[in-house]
């Protein structure tokens, strides 16, 4: 009867490694079929590996040359150690969540009773509206203020605002093409075992 045992993800990926190269006794491998019969994310991997197993045995073997393992070894000491990389666990995004809403809803809740308020009241309202036709009246008056002074200098130099435009345009167009067309550096981490 074979022992079954509980498997990690790690394990799992370990054993599978070594049945593709035949390094498994019975017993594991046996305990390891037990695993994939359980478990159809440890399956679909499993298939997967023999898939690119199968791939990568119909290709021909490449040798590699004497100091390559020097070489690699070499080049990994110069560059610098990889910084630990610090993921947020749920348990933080919910607490992030709870002060944020925490915080925003007593801000909403005093908002929609002055709103209501207003809503209630005629005079109230009658007030908030005279003051949004003022506020947008002032608007109006300081766009229309700022037209003026540029239509003065506009007729004094007309040279300066025929070109000011296109170079705002080329300015816009040569910053957008830079921030999509810059490209991101992809890194590949492959795990080497010194012999």
């Amino acid at each position: 009867m074979a022992y079954n045992k509980q498997y990690s993800q790690q394990d799992a990926r370990r054993d599978m490694n070594m049945a593709l190269d035949s390094q498994l006794s019975d017993t594991t491998q046996e305990s390891l079929y037990a695993h994939l019969a359980e478990s159809r994310q440890a399956s679909q991997l499993w298939e997967n590996m023999q898939k690119v197993d199968r791939l990568l045995a119909n290709e021909p073997m490449l040798q590699a040359p004497p100091t390559f393992a020097a070489m690699l070894m070499a080049s990994l000491s110069t560059r610098p150690a990889p910084q630990p990389v610090y993921h947020r666990t749920d348990l933080r995004a919910v607490v992030g969540l709870l002060l944020a809403v925490c915080v925003v809803l007593p801000g909403v809740i005093a908002t929609l009773i002055v709103v209501q308020r207003w809503l209630s009241d005629p005079d109230a309202l009658n007030m908030l509206v005279q003051r949004l036709v003022w506020l947008l009246n002032t608007i109006a008056q300081a766009f229309t203020a700022m037209l003026e002074v540029i239509a003065h200098y506009a007729v004094a130099n007309p040279f300066l605002f025929s070109v000011a435009p296109m170079l705002m345009v080329a300015a816009i167009l040569w910053s957008t093409s830079y921030v999509t067309n810059r490209r991101e550096q992809i890194v590949y981490r492959i795990p080497v075992q010194a012999a």
